[in-house]
Formats: C-alpha cells, structure tokens, sequence
C-alpha cells in the first residue's frame, strides 16, 4: 500500500487581540481564509487567529484552551486564553474533525491513515481506532451524552460507533456523504448530509428524518448556548435551525467553513462536539484517499 506524498508547510500564526468572551456562542474555522473566528449570538464574527493555514477541526477544553488542526502541518496548534500560540501534536497524515473527552483527550480523524487518533493532554498521540474499511475516510467525531464516541464515515456513508477499547461498529447505514455530526441532551443524533444539501436527525431507535430546510453543502454542526442547531456550509454561510425546524442564515462573508463548535458556558466542560474538514478542493472528497 502506498502513500501519497504529502508537503509539509511553514506557516505564520498573527492573533488578534480579541478574546473569546461570554457573549461568544460558537467558534468556526475557514479552510480558505486560513483563519479562526468566534460568532456571537447576534451572528457577528470576531477574528480570533489569523495564519493559521487550512485549519479544520476546533476544540475548546475546560480551561479555556482552543486546539485547532491544521491540514498542510498535519498538527494541532493550541492557543491558551491569553493568545499564546504552540504546537500540541503532531500527526502522521492530515486531520480533520476533533472531538474531546471529560478526561481532556483529544480524538481526531486522520484521513491519510484511515484512523482516529488519541492525544493526551500531556501531546502523547496513538491510535485509537482503525477498523475502518479500505477506502473509508473518517470525517467528524462526536460524543454522544453517556461518552460513547462515534465517526462519520464520508465515502463509506456510515455512522460507526467506536467502543472504549477502539472496536468500531456500524451504528447508521446508507447515508450519502456525512460529515459533521452532534447529539442533542435527548440523545438524538444530527448528521450533516453534504452531497443531500440537508441534515438528517436520527433518534435514539434509528429513526431517520430531515432536519430544517435545504442547507447548501452542509459540514460542520454544533448546538449554541440558546439551543439552536448551527451548520456550517461550504460556500462560507452559516445557517441557524430552530427547534422546530425554522432554517435561517445566521452569518455570512466567510471563504470555505470547515468545522463548527460550541463554545462551553465559563466552567462547563465541552464534550459533545462536531468534527469537520475539507482537505482538498470543495468536493474533492475521495481524491485524498490512500492509493493502492
């Protein structure tokens, strides 16, 4: 099996001096405008870091921590809450979606290696799950209300459950493209359909139904502090979804979104969370995949 060749890059990261504050619901990255920003609730955005080339997956720990994955670096940077910008891990192929756990390890999607990695808060990096098929490529991890992780398969169409011991299973079958996906407090499970335009609320019994009006190449999902649904489009918009299904813009003037998350209330510890990224041009999914 070979692996195609990838080029490392030397990048820039400036910060701005806004910090996330209160007000700040959700943070999102733009693979294209190779920056970070926070929204508010009002949808008004909020340059956090700048330079950070074609990052993808976002995570924020109890301590206030942002981790941000970074596609040409393969690594995840770590920015404190005073804007001191470092290295945290470095893996060996290119991530996309992060999720983090009670415990502050972070999960992440290789799609070079067809795995999700594991990284302590202390950087230590191995491989949590690779029993995923050949010309899979793991987008988004998420975990569920009782700490169970599950990934969005994107070329295999499948939600996996991954156990605790790195088993993984097929929990959700026959989608089409799913990217980003998050679960509600009742346990129902939202999946970002990309190639449908359209997310997907599937309930605990497996129950599938749309969610929301037409959402045009819809990635990343995270729930805001007021309990609307937000997802992030390809084309740059982000779009809110009321409880009862209400489908709105809710941001605009970004290049190409990659990843949405919540940011937790102070003290609350982010563990749900939904993992996105576009790795190459917009839908140029199964081009990154491991060559025979």
């Amino acid at each position: 099996m070979k692996l195609r060749t990838f080029t490392r890059f030397v990048f820039l990261i400036a910060l701005s001096i806004v910090t996330v504050t209160q007000a700040d619901n959700l943070i999102v990255s733009d693979y294209v405008g190779n920056s970070v920003s926070t929204l508010g609730t009002d949808g008004s955005a909020h340059l956090f870091a700048s330079g950070t080339q074609t990052p993808e997956g976002i995570v924020m720990d109890a301590s206030g921590n942002i981790y941000v994955a970074l596609q040409q670096s393969q690594t995840i940077e770590k920015f404190t809450p005073t804007h001191v910008a470092s290295t945290f891990a470095t893996l060996d192929g290119w991530i996309q979606g992060l999720a983090i756990d009670s415990q502050g390890n972070i999960y992440a999607c290789n799609a070079t290696q067809r795995t999700v990695d594991k990284i302590t808060p202390g950087g230590t990096v191995s491989v949590f799950a690779s029993g995923f098929g050949a010309f899979s490529l793991p987008e988004a991890v998420a975990f569920d209300n009782s700490g169970n992780l599950y990934c969005t398969d994107y070329n295999a169409g499948t939600v996996d459950r991954i156990s605790s011991t790195g088993i993984v299973t097929s929990y959700i079958s026959s989608l089409s493209n799913p990217a980003g996906l998050v679960f509600d407090p009742s346990g129902n499970l939202y999946v970002a359909e990309h190639s449908q335009n359209a997310v997907l609320k599937i309930v605990p019994g497996g129950a599938e139904s749309l969610f929301g009006g037409t959402i045009q190449s819809p990635f990343g999902v995270a729930f805001g502090s007021d309990s609307n649904l937000y997802v992030n489009s390809d084309v740059g918009w982000v779009y809110q979804i009321t409880p009862d299904g209400t489908t709105t813009k809710f941001a605009t003037g970004f290049q190409q979104l990659s990843f949405i998350a919540t940011i937790p209330e102070p003290g609350a510890m982010l563990i749900a969370c939904a993992g996105l990224s576009i790795l190459a041009r917009r839908r140029d999914r199964t081009a990154r995949a491991i060559q025979n």
